[in-house]
């Protein structure tokens, strides 16, 4: 039985909020780094499925002067205004301003959401009115251009709905909330497991700490006495520089089946089947499913003609965007998207990979990366070629005998929070219009936080 709507208002976002149009900010004084200097938030930095993520985007830093009523405040919620796909796909998408102690500035093409009455309207509850399919759909049916298209204050002031007393909409947000926690809680909890597994590697095949304390008598700190003996306590001379006595480097191709090109197109867009992966899916390290773009089932052999990727293979991105890694997690049906590769390991696959997102590999990727007047690429021809440095295979053997269940427990986490989403898109619709009863709603939540 549905919620008692009777109490429900019909309004207009115009009565209760604000949009405020930001600042443009001057080019000239944007660095992607300068310690303590201020965020200038840009539409790339949104996730389209809401929220920001600074973590996997270019995160342009500001160095000139602006006014000071363009500096946000934790909390506040910006929407796009501005799309570059055709299906106006992130149009009014939102994101709250982070509570980690940084300064973010409002962008032009970038709306603020500044309510009029707070005893009226909950900041929680518009965060997921603005999520809500109709209201993407309802912006793109009024935007304006044709390759690049707008909204505007005026058009997202104008869009209807019906608003629920202030408490019922607090329980709301406070359902659908609950869910999106638990997706932050796994990214977070994935982030220190891939750090763990990351600086394990550093210690033991960049920095070497197990060599070097072995060679000045020293016991190697937190490793059990059976792994350390397998450490040398020399170094030698080596086309990467000084590596341990006894090790190799050796080729990229020494540890694939063979490197596979994706498609150069685009298939056309499906509401279901297998996933066509973009660029957009790669962090750096991890796949990213939050955001994806279907096949169709009939064109399924068409885009994995050269190859359908399959458990513990690993992607790459190779032009436009150079030198982002993923494993492909287990359960994952997808074919490759343009500008991506992949490779197949025979063996050592979480060593490899992690040599792949290593601070000297990705060096040498940068060192022989081809920049073109319009977009950088590497080669594929020459990456089997590429070095990597081969330790003894007993210690390639303990290197992922340690890191597997880590990684295990990433794609675990991961595909928990795809069922979360998937719970949460569900439901929000149905509070939203009222359809399903709180406590009903409450109880589904339980069953999968």
């Amino acid at each position: 039985m549905a919620s008692d709507t009777k109490s429900w208002q019909e309004v207009e976002l115009g009565q209760v909020v604000k949009i405020k149009h930001g600042w443009p900010f001057k080019s000239k004084s944007f660095c992607e780094s300068s310690f303590g200097k201020p965020i200038v938030v840009a539409v790339g930095n949104f996730r389209y499925t809401g929220g920001f993520r600074f973590d996997s985007t270019n995160v342009k830093h500001y160095l000139g002067e602006y006014p000071a009523e363009y500096e946000l405040r934790p909390g506040d919620i910006l929407l796009v205004m501005t799309c570059q796909t055709s299906g106006g796909e992130i149009l009014g998408v939102p994101a709250r301003v982070p509570f980690d102690g940084k300064l973010y500035l409002h962008n032009q093409r970038l709306g603020k959401v500044v309510a009029n009455d707070r005893k009226v309207v909950d900041d929680g509850f518009l965060y997921y009115v603005f999520i809500w399919p109709e209201f993407n759909q309802e912006l793109y049916r009024t935007s304006s251009g044709s390759k690049i298209l707008h909204t505007s204050p005026g058009r997202i002031e104008a869009f209807r709905l019906s608003l629920p007393p202030l408490r019922e909409q607090q329980n709301i947000a406070r359902i659908l909330g609950a869910l999106d926690d638990k997706i932050e809680l796994n990214r977070e909890m994935n982030g220190t497991l891939e750090a763990m597994a990351r600086a394990l590697f550093k210690s033991w095949f960049v920095d070497f700490d197990p060599v070097t304390a072995r060679a000045s008598g020293r016991v190697p700190a937190l490793i059990a006495p059976s792994t350390a003996d397998l450490f040398p306590n020399t170094f030698t001379d080596s086309e990467l520089g000084p590596i341990p006595q006894g090790w190799e480097v050796g080729k990229v191709d020494d540890f694939v089946e063979g490197l596979y090109d994706g498609p150069h197109a685009t298939p056309k867009k499906s509401d279901e089947g297998a996933i066509f992966l973009g660029i957009k899916n790669l962090t750096g390290s991890q796949i990213d499913l939050s955001e994806i773009r279907h096949i169709a089932e009939e064109d399924w052999p068409r885009w994995t003609r050269r190859i359908s990727p399959q458990e513990g293979d690993i992607v790459l991105t190779y032009e436009a965007t150079i030198g982002f890694f993923a494993m492909i997690p287990p359960d994952t049906r997808c074919c490759l998207g343009r500008r991506l590769a992949l490779v197949r390991p025979t063996k050592h696959r979480e060593y490899l990979f992690h040599w792949f997102v290593s601070q000297p590999f990705q060096d040498l990727i940068e060192a022989r990366t081809i920049h073109g007047s319009t977009v950088s690429r590497t080669s594929l021809t020459d990456f089997p070629t590429y070095p990597v440095l081969v330790p003894s295979r007993e210690l390639r053997d303990a290197f992922c005998g340690f890191v597997k269940p880590v990684w295990s427990r990433i794609h675990s986490n991961q595909a928990e929070s795809r069922d979360l989403a998937a719970t949460r898109d569900a439901l929000l619709p149905e509070l939203l219009s009222g359809r399903i009863r709180l406590r009903d709603a409450e109880r589904m939540v339980e069953e999968v936080v």
